[in-house]
């Protein structure tokens, strides 16, 4: 979002300079809007782990693939003497992903399991190699998100891809899950994530973007004479969606996720 109210955000909101810059810009758009949909929702029941590795494999290739993607882009700029993808060092949140990103390549280099620490542990995936996939959908939305009806877009995904996540561990605490879970995840839904906290938070993140549209909804509808049935619905359709969110957070049973809505909120 900070590229769209910086002082140099127009230069950024230019068209692409060629067919290809666009086809790029486009792919990076699918990207990162297909990264903050199947991480979330995707599990493998017939894999070993299901969860986490599953998912971060499936994150990592479509990297991969976003950062080939986003360096073709840039070399194009540089090609045609243009001024190349750049981001503001005063973007929030840059500077500690870089220096995330420097941490962890030293702990790696100088870790007693190098490949362990880079590649991750078979249990959770996570390492050096996740940490830059996570970094790469981060600076590609940095770098690739210059107007309004993109950031819309990117918020109506998170937002929607939401709902079937808190339905399924709806689900799970009434008994109607058809899967045999080894654990229990009725007493705490686990849901789509496998662990009841990694939902809660997960979950807590889109509440705040689901309570801005409600109240965007009832601004429009309060700001006209005729009210169209298609605002009414919208309007009901996002309080019907931040309803079943706290609903599985409240059956997630974590304390911390309720208190990061109250930070959220604040």
């Amino acid at each position: 979002m900070h590229s769209l109210t910086t002082p140099d955000s127009t230069a950024h909101s230019a068209a692409p300079s060629s067919r290809f810059s666009a086809f790029c810009d486009r792919a990076l758009e699918a990207g990162w809007l297909i990264g903050v949909t199947i991480t979330p929702v995707f599990f493998n029941v017939y894999s070993s782990r299901v969860f986490e590795p599953d998912k971060l494999t499936t994150l990592r290739i479509l990297a991969t693939v976003m950062a080939v993607l986003w360096l073709v882009r840039l070399f194009e700029e540089i090609m045609r003497k243009q001024k190349p993808l750049r981001f503001s060092w005063r973007t929030p949140m840059v500077l500690p992903a870089l220096a995330t990103m420097g941490i962890y390549l030293i702990s790696s280099i100088f870790s007693l399991v190098q490949y362990t620490s880079f590649v991750g542990s078979y249990q959770r995936l996570q390492g050096t190699y996740t940490l830059f996939g996570y970094l790469v959908l981060f600076f590609a939305i940095v770098t690739s998100l210059r107007t309004r009806p993109q950031l819309a877009r990117l918020v109506t995904v998170l937002i929607l891809n939401s709902l079937p996540i808190s339905l399924y561990g709806i689900i799970q605490h009434n008994g109607l899950d058809p899967l045999p879970w080894a654990g229990d995840v009725t007493s705490r839904v686990a849901s789509n994530m496998g662990n009841a906290i990694f939902v809660a938070a997960y979950l807590i993140m889109i509440v705040p973007l689901t309570a801005t549209r409600i109240i965007q909804s009832f601004n429009d509808i309060l700001s006209r004479e005729d009210v169209r049935v298609s605002d009414i619905l919208r309007a009901s359709g996002y309080i019907f969606i931040i309803a079943v969110q706290l609903l599985t957070i409240w059956y997630s049973q974590s304390r911390g996720p309720w208190l990061g809505i109250v930070a959220a909120a604040e």
